[in-house]
C-alpha cells in the first residue's frame, strides 16, 4: 500500500492533467498467473483446494478496466479544453460491482467449469510468510466513476463469466 501512496502523491504533484484510477482484485488475458487462473488449473488437477476467505473486494476484469479509460481519457481532455486554467484532478474508483471474497471466486468458477474439485476455506493463520496486511473489508464505491462518465460497471459474476467462457470454453463439461 505504501508504494501505492506514494505514486498517488507523486501524480498529484505533477502540473498536467491527471486521474488516480484504483482498481482491485483483477483477472483477465495478459496475466496468466492472475488468481482465477491459478485457481482453474488447481480445481483441474486437485480434489480438493483450499483458498482464503477473509478478505472481502471487488473482483474486476482487466477488460472492463479497460473499457473505462478510454472515455475516462477522452473526457479529462474534454473538461481541461472547456476550463484551461483549472487544472483536472481526480481520483476514480474503477471495479465490477458486488463483491466477493476469493472463497466465493472460486466457488463461482469451480461451478462454471463444472469442476468436481471440493472448496475449503484456508485458515489465515496457517499461511506462512504472508506479510501484506489487508483490510478485511475494501470494497471501493464506483458511483464517482460511473456518474462522471454515465455508465454502470457489470457484476463481478457477469465478467468472471465472460472471462471464463472466453478462455475455458473448451475445459467445460458438455
Amino acid at each position: 500500500g505504501l508504494t501505492k501512496w506514494q505514486g498517488e502523491y507523486y501524480a498529484r504533484t505533477l502540473p498536467a492533467c491527471k486521474a488516480v484510477v484504483r482498481t482491485s482484485w483483477l483477472f483477465g488475458s495478459g496475466a496468466p498467473q492472475n488468481f482465477v487462473n491459478r485457481i482453474a488449473n488447481r480445481l483441474e488437477h486437485e480434489k480438493t483446494i483450499s483458498v482464503l476467505d477473509d478478505q472481502t473486494d471487488a473482483p474486476t476484469s482487466v477488460e472492463d478496466l479497460a473499457q473505462v479509460l478510454e472515455p475516462l481519457a477522452d473526457r479529462m481532455i474534454q473538461e481541461t479544453k472547456k476550463r484551461p486554467a483549472s487544472k483536472f484532478h481526480e481520483t476514480f474508483h474503477v471495479c465490477n460491482r458486488n463483491h466477493a471474497t476469493r472463497y466465493e471466486m472460486a466457488l463461482f468458477t469451480r461451478d462454471f467449469l463444472q469442476r468436481p474439485a471440493r472448496v475449503t476455506k484456508t485458515d489465515p493463520e496457517k499461511i506462512d510468510g504472508r506479510l501484506a496486511l489487508r483490510p478485511a473489508y475494501a470494497v471501493m464505491s464506483t458511483k464517482k466513476i460511473e456518474r462522471f462518465l454515465g455508465i454502470k460497471m457489470r457484476p463481478w459474476q457477469e465478467s468472471l463469466k465472460a472471462y471464463l467462457e472466453s478462455e475455458f470454453s473448451a475445459c467445460v463439461s458438455s
